[in-house]
């Protein structure tokens, strides 16, 4: 899998470069991939559609134009750890050191 995660954004690098040199958005958007990267492609990736405006987001929303199942899906997969409790363990945790 490292192999192919390493062989992904070196792929992604050039797209990147190529992208650039067309002056168009998505240079901006491989400009970002490329400093944050996921191991997954983004685009295919997120269980909804990806808004770019608040417009957009307006729009998706107003016509529930999403996948609640595919969202819980997601949830469970990648934020199976996400309680809501991280920001008081967090502290906690800091407290703790401080004593």
């Amino acid at each position: 899998m490292c192999v192919c995660v390493c062989v992904c954004v070196r792929e992604r690098k050039r797209e990147r470069r190529k992208e650039e040199n067309k002056g168009n958005e998505r240079a901006e958007r491989w400009k970002y991939i490329e400093e944050r990267d996921f191991y997954y492609d983004y685009e295919t990736f997120v269980p909804g559609k990806i808004a770019k405006t608040n417009e957009e987001i307006i729009e998706i929303i107003k016509n529930k134009d999403f996948n609640m199942n595919k969202n819980k899906e997601f949830r469970k997969d990648f934020l199976g750890m996400a309680d809501g409790e991280s920001a008081k363990r967090i502290s906690l945790f800091i407290e703790s050191k401080l004593k």
